[in-house]
């Protein structure tokens, strides 16, 4: 064993092998300690001149469905009172049951976090617009059903809704926006909504 490791060259380890064939980056050939020093001289320094990122503290959700209701209820929650969210759908009788003591959907717990929150910055409205407008992150949280007509009928979904929120994304934005995809949704959706 000794004479085998000695025809070896010191500095270059054998490669792992994650199954037959596969042959690790020659990153992953340095020993470790050589191989954390070179990724701490290429690591930024402290004094980067990377610019600061902020977080967002006004957020908004397109959709006050399953998904978008309870989601942004407990970001309120969790976030504190310095960030604002705004839950917007089109559908004026969910918005008043988000508004009111009965609440459209059964969570654990959810009627008493939207009670606490309600008001001070968990916010239910229809005017998808200006909240649009108003929000540093939006997330899009709408229904994605599956689809009844063309090309994929019985069993793609439809994304006919993703693409109104872009459209509507894109009318009312007046500053740049992080959007975040928070339906169900086939590969390549963002793409979609990147367009």
């Amino acid at each position: 064993l000794e004479t085998a490791n000695a025809n070896r060259p010191a500095t270059t380890p054998e490669p792992r092998r994650l199954f037959p064939g596969h042959v690790a980056p020659s990153s992953c050939l340095l020993p470790l300690p050589r191989r954390i020093l070179a990724m701490q001289a290429t690591a930024p320094s402290a004094q980067s001149s990377l610019p600061k990122t902020t977080m967002p503290t006004k957020i908004c959700c397109i959709g006050a469905g399953y998904v978008g209701g309870p989601t942004s209820s407990v970001i309120a929650l969790k976030a504190g009172a310095h960030v604002v969210v705004t839950v917007v759908d089109l559908n004026e009788k969910r918005i008043a049951a988000w508004n009111s003591d009965d609440l459209p959907i059964y969570e654990p717990g959810l009627d008493e976090i939207v009670k606490q929150c309600r008001g001070t910055n968990l916010f239910f409205s229809t005017d998808v617009k200006t909240a649009i407008r108003e929000a540093d992150l939006i997330f899009v949280s709408v229904n994605t059903p599956t689809k009844s007509y063309g090309l994929g009928k019985g069993c793609a979904a439809d994304v006919k809704y993703i693409e109104s929120c872009a459209r509507s994304i894109a009318e009312a934005a007046e500053a740049s926006k992080i959007v975040i995809e928070k339906s169900t949704v086939p590969s390549g959706t963002a793409q979609t909504l990147k367009a």
